[in-house]
Parts: structure tokens; sequence; C-alpha cells
């Protein structure tokens, strides 16, 4: 973990430390929700199929799991503030590729360099571990978790509304922009230069088997659909994926300066929360490709849908669950500090397994949608808002559990990586 700053040393604006990194947080969600009600009109506007649009996701969400460790090494090795800045950096020159391109290769590269942002949030978490008191150390990051929902919420409303009639998917890119690049100027001035806590160099070659791991296994996570979940691609990725990661924990071990500890490959305090957060990422994904994919089908077409536009499908549709993660976030600190993290998180999950058990079950009959004067599309009724709102409140809850739990359990000079 980042070893706290001396009381003398700590930031004189913990507030403004504490904003700006929500700030970030809230670019990173901006940027990743952003495209996702856009999918059918990025594929219709550049002529490729569904499934080929889905890799607009896809790229994203592989760089993430690519970089996101490794950033949080380079964090430790080489201090916070540098590698910061170079992510806000990343994000925003990936973000600017995507709104001068016109051809989906690029716009893989473009959104491959937004992914990087993913490790903004343990980068956010180590500096407030390091630069704030134990006293206000847990409602910070519960302020900074919560931002998570509110840049997504932020993201759908503005690609709903600046793409509504078949516009021009490039402009929500802008917000974006704007976003990126007045996070990036207020991060170098407010972010103070402290020396690294770790020490010895990157294990770039755990790094490359990791990320060969984990590409292995979310490759048929995101792209199973559309390869069959018992396809020889499918099956092929997880095999492959069950020898690496294994494999990779054996080269862990035998390095002198491993990427990620063994010590914390063995402590269920560490393996606990950050499973936990990557199957509840993974569950939050595939809410939203569900969704956006079910409402956005013309019925006529395929026998169930509802033919919405990309603005219902944001803000109909996919917003319920932003909101309820923006009003959930900071109160699931409160929560986690009464009946502890753990209880918080199983309340979490069983939140998002009510959700999913709704849209299972209830997602076609007459109840459950109703007529609009906006157009032919259908709204969901009461039961389809409380879907989609419990996956977002379960998925908020769990992000600041696991995220206070991983404060609860102080790895000393390794934050990064846990």
């Amino acid at each position: 973990m980042s070893r706290a700053a001396d009381p003398g040393q700590r930031s004189p604006r913990p507030a403004v430390l504490v904003a700006v990194l929500a700030l970030g947080t809230t670019a990173l969600s901006l940027m990743q929700s952003l495209v996702v009600p856009l999918l059918p009109t990025i594929g219709a506007q550049l002529g490729v199929s569904p499934n080929a649009a889905g890799w607009v996701l896809t790229a994203n969400l592989l760089a993430a799991a690519v970089a996101t460790p490794v950033l949080g090494r380079l964090g430790d090795t080489w201090g916070e503030r540098p590698v910061v800045l170079g992510v806000l950096a990343t994000m925003t020159a990936g973000t600017l590729m995507a709104l001068v391109t016109a051809s989906l290769p690029l716009l893989l590269v473009a959104r491959v360099l937004q992914g990087v942002s993913y490790g903004l949030f343990p980068l956010a978490i180590s500096v407030l571990r390091r630069e704030l008191p134990a006293a206000r150390l847990d409602v910070a990051m519960s302020v900074v978790s919560s931002t998570l929902a509110v840049g997504g919420v932020v993201g759908l409303v503005a690609a709903g509304v600046l793409t509504r009639d078949g516009a021009d998917y490039h402009r929500p890119f802008w917000i974006g922009l704007v976003v990126c690049v007045l996070t990036l100027v207020l991060t170098a001035v407010v972010l103070p230069r402290r020396p690294a806590t770790g020490s010895g160099r990157v294990d770039w070659a755990g790094a490359v088997v990791l990320a060969l791991g984990l590409v292995l296994l979310l490759l048929p996570v995101s792209q199973g659909n559309a390869w069959g979940w018992g396809s020889p691609g499918t099956v092929g990725c997880l095999v492959g994926a069950a020898l690496v990661l294994p494999g990779w924990v054996l080269l862990q071990q035998r390095r002198a300066d491993p990427l990620v500890r063994p010590a914390l490959l063995a402590d269920p305090r560490i393996i606990v929360p950050n499973l936990a957060g990557l199957l509840t990422g993974v569950g939050l994904f595939t809410s939203f490709l569900v969704v956006l994919q079910y409402v956005q089908t013309p019925p006529e077409a395929a026998g169930y849908g509802f033919g919405a536009s990309v603005l219902q499908a944001a803000v109909v549709y996919l917003l319920p669950g932003g909101v309820a993660g923006v009003l959930l976030g900071p109160v699931a600190g409160r929560v986690v500090a009464r009946i502890g993290a753990l209880t918080t998180l199983r309340a979490g999950a069983v939140c998002g397994v009510a959700g999913f058990g709704l849209l299972a079950v209830l997602r076609d009959t007459p109840a459950q949608v109703v007529a609009a004067g906006t157009g032919p599309s259908g709204f969901p009724s009461a039961s389809a808002f409380t879907a989609v709102a419990l996956v977002g409140a379960g998925s908020a809850a769990a992000v600041v559990a696991v995220t206070l739990a991983g404060r609860r359990s102080p790895v000393p000079g390794r934050s990064g990586p846990a």
C-alpha cells in the first residue's frame, strides 16, 4: 500500500484533491459509457456489421484489463503523479483520435488508448491513501468510487441527446474531449509531487503473460454470442486462459521483482475484493450489452425488442441504472462502516442478481410496455425500470465495498497492483 505522507507533507487542499480525482474517475466512466448506446449508429455510419461494431467495446475492455495492473505497478515504482498525467494524456489523445477518424480500425485504436484510462481508478485510490488522514479516507474513497456512476449517467444522456435522429456519432466525443483536457490541466496543477514508494523494476515479461491470459479470458466473454459459446474460438480461448493464468502465477513466484507479489495471490483479503471487482465489471458490461441489444431490436424483424432509438435506449432504458448508482454510491460508504464491506458486497450482488432475474422473466409481457407519444417505440414499465436500477444499484454498492475492502487490507509498498 502507498505509505501515507507525513502530516506536514499531506495535501494542503484535501477537498480540492478529492474533487479533482473524482473528476478524473468521472472522465474515465464518461468515455466508456458514451459509446454504449451508439453501437448501432457507429455500425450504420461506418458501414460495418453489429458484431464488428461491438469491437468498439471489446477493444476498450481488453486494453483496460491489460493496462490496469501494469499502471498500478508503475505508480508504485515511478510515483503516481507522472503515471496519472500520462494516462490522462493518453485518454485525451484517444478521444481526439476518435473525433477525427472515420474508419473502424482507427476507431478501435482510439478506443484502446481510451481503455488505458481504467488505470486512473486504482491510481486515484493510491493517491488518497497517501495524502489523506485515516479519518477522512473512507468518505473520500466512497466519493471517488461513486463518481464512476456519475460519469456513466452523463455519458449515456450526452450520447442519447447528441445523436438522436441519426446524427453523427462523433458528436458526443466533443464533450469527452473537453472533460479530458480540463481534467488533465487541473490534475497537473493540484496533484502533489511525491517520491515513489516502490522499488526495483517493472516485470514486463510478467505483464505480457498476464495480458495474454486476460485477453484469452475476456475475449469469449465479450464475443461469445457472436462466435457461439461452443465454438472452437470460444472454447480455445477459455482453455488457453486456464493454462496461461496459472502459468503466470508460477512465473510471479520465480521472479525476483514480480508484477504482483506471490503473497498477494494467496491472500484472500486481496483476492476476494479483486475477483469481486472483476465480476462486478463483467456483470455491468454484460447488462449494458444485453439491454441495449434487446431494446434497440425492431420487434417486426426479430419478434422481440422495442425498436428504441439511441435517445430512448440511453435515457429511458440505461439511465435508471446510472441514477441508482449515483444515489447509492455515497450511501454505500456509510453502509460499509456499519455492517462491513463483505456484507455490503453480498447485498450488492443480491441486487444485481435480482435485476438480471427480472430482465430474464419480465422483458416481453404487455405490462412492460406502455404507449408513448414520441414515436412507435415502446417504453418499459416500472418492472423494467426496477430491473435496470437494481443492476446499477448493486454494481455501485459492490464497487464501493470492494474499494473499502482493499483499503482495509494493507500491503506495504504495493497499493497499485493490489
